[in-house]
């Protein structure tokens, strides 16, 4: 029994070494371990399988390293004039959610905001990351050499997306356009009936319009310089249109925004303004009303810029780029009740704000034109007679 038992072991051994050293049949793998999780479409919904993606490019690489160093700095600054109060809180909470990046929005007027970046650069101590105001200044900015070129970003090499391209103020990719909307004459609509609504900007010569149009202040970026140099300066109205429309003695808001609410509060039944600004209070129901002009209604914007030594550089460019990819001007046209650069973005315009007719684009020569009326007074004096 002794010697079975010790055979049995000796056996049972020799079968452990063999089982050891023969090759192993390769282990069956579960179905969901060879596929790979289709990544998401930025800014749409569904996915995209991997067989449609491009072949990685030294761009794409080095782009994934500005994501990561983005995320690594954890915070971008923005010095903003149209992000204010829900559209604020969209858009940092769109951006924060893509990219686990915090978004801090300091609004302000264009010419403050500018103000406080010279002084940061004289100080050595940028605090904004990200500039954001009217097209003109945005281009005074990159003037003063307080933003710097961002023309490579991803979202600029795609082609045959854009309503307007956001190259269309500034071609070297300083002052980025990323979004539009509409200077033109707006009417409260309980105050004018249909039969009397201006056609024509020379319509608002008429006797029975003087002293009852509000108008943005023309001494302020956002004046009404912005709504009518360009379609003057196209031969679109007579030359001495801008000094009889002064004789109208206007009511000047400090902003278009401040002319749709005299409109929504019913102070004034005609006024000039923009239809991003008077959307927002088309959208609670106010009756506001813009109206197309036979000669033409100025479609102008507004511009991003990344600013020169901040602190965060890779997130403002991270912000820049989502800015114009399809999540991000759907996110701030819906915020805004606006509508979007690309053409695979839906429009947000209230019905009020939505206008057919001829159309002139602003663009950064017709900007440098505005920056030197405004600094020559060109048109202020006439309307503070």
């Amino acid at each position: 029994m002794r010697k079975i038992k010790v055979l049995s072991i000796i056996i049972l051994a020799l079968l452990t070494v063999s089982m050891a050293c023969a090759p192993q049949a390769p282990a069956k793998q579960s179905p969901s371990s060879s596929i790979t999780p289709a990544p998401i479409a930025s800014g749409a919904q569904g996915t995209i399988t991997t067989s449609t993606l491009p072949s990685p490019t030294s761009q794409g690489a080095n782009w994934e390293k500005t994501i990561a160093s983005a995320k690594k700095e954890g915070k971008v600054t923005v010095y903003t004039y149209t992000f204010v109060g829900d559209s604020a809180i969209a858009v940092s909470k769109a951006f924060t959610d893509r990219y686990g990046i915090k978004v801090e929005i300091i609004a302000g007027r264009g010419a403050e905001q500018i103000e406080r970046l010279r002084t940061e650069q004289r100080m050595h101590g940028m605090v904004a990351d990200v500039f954001e105001s009217a097209s003109t200044h945005g281009l005074n900015a990159k003037k003063m050499g307080l933003t710097i070129n961002s023309k490579d970003l991803p979202v600029l090499q795609e082609k045959n997306v854009w309503v307007i391209d956001p190259l269309n103020f500034d071609p070297d990719g300083v002052a980025l356009q990323f979004t539009y909307h509409l200077g033109a004459p707006h009417v409260n609509t309980n105050l004018v009936k249909t039969s009397e609504e201006p056609q024509s900007w020379y319509d608002l010569l008429n006797a029975s319009w003087k002293g009852k149009i509000a108008a943005p202040d023309p001494t302020l970026s956002t004046g009404l310089y912005n709504y009518l140099l360009p379609i003057t300066s196209r031969g679109l109205l007579r030359p001495g249109f801008v000094a009889e429309l002064a004789a109208q003695k206007p009511v000047l808001g400090r902003s278009p925004r401040d002319v749709a609410d005299f409109l929504a509060r019913g102070e004034y039944p005609l006024g000039i303004s923009s239809t991003s600004d008077s959307a927002a209070f088309m959208s609670e129901g106010a009756p506001i009303k813009a109206l197309p002009m036979k000669e033409g209604i100025v479609v102008s914007g507004l511009a991003i810029s990344v600013v020169k030594d901040s602190p965060s550089p890779n997130a403002a460019r991270l912000f820049a780029n989502w800015l114009l990819s399809p999540e991000g001007q759907q996110v701030q046209a819906k915020a805004r009740n606006s509508s979007g650069m690309r053409k695979d973005v839906p429009s947000y315009f209230p019905k009020g704000a939505q206008i057919t007719g001829p159309l002139v684009n602003t663009t950064g020569q017709d900007t440098d034109k505005l920056s030197d009326a405004f600094a020559d007074k060109l048109w202020v004096d006439l309307f503070k007679k």
